[in-house]
């Protein structure tokens, strides 16, 4: 499962080498392995493991939660995003989205371990999460153009 941190994420088809390092087969390459679960990336291109140089440029971090197993991220346009607002966050029942509503194709909420919890159509702008476990939650707003912004918010 993948947990997005921060903006501009590009990377795809996500799998283990035969000596167990992790490589990327498109999109941004990794930068660090820690304790064999939690994995950074950046925008430095790396070819294989061994070629990996430390670097404080991490755009993401994926987390497994699975052995063997990270879900892919499709190579779209992800964003930290400046054009919709989340209220009220922290949220206890109902989350409201403001922004432009009629760019907005569908939404999806993943829970702190990357699963989906969450898909409604682009014409449901109030999102019920009474629900939910109290913890932080990924907004996941697809727009027109398969542009992905993400917006962070916290369920008490």
């Amino acid at each position: 499962n993948i947990l997005w941190d921060t903006s501009y994420n590009f990377i795809s088809k996500l799998g283990t080498s035969d000596n167990g390092y992790y490589n990327d087969y498109g999109g941004f390459d990794l930068i660090e392995i820690k304790d064999n679960s939690l994995i950074t990336f950046g925008i430095n291109i790396y070819k294989s493991a061994s070629s990996f140089d430390r670097t404080s440029h991490n755009d993401g971090i994926l987390i497994k939660t699975k052995p063997g197993f990270i879900t892919n991220a499709n190579e779209s346009k992800l964003h930290k995003s400046n054009l919709y607002l989340l209220e009220p966050n922290p949220v206890i029942d109902e989350l409201h989205i403001k922004g432009d509503l009629c760019n907005i194709q569908s939404l999806r909420i993943f829970d702190f371990k990357g699963q989906l919890m969450l898909s409604v159509a682009k014409n449901d702008y109030s999102l019920s999460v009474c629900n939910f476990v109290p913890g932080l939650y990924i907004l996941h707003v697809v727009d027109m153009n398969k542009v992905i912004h993400k917006l962070k918010f916290v369920k008490i």
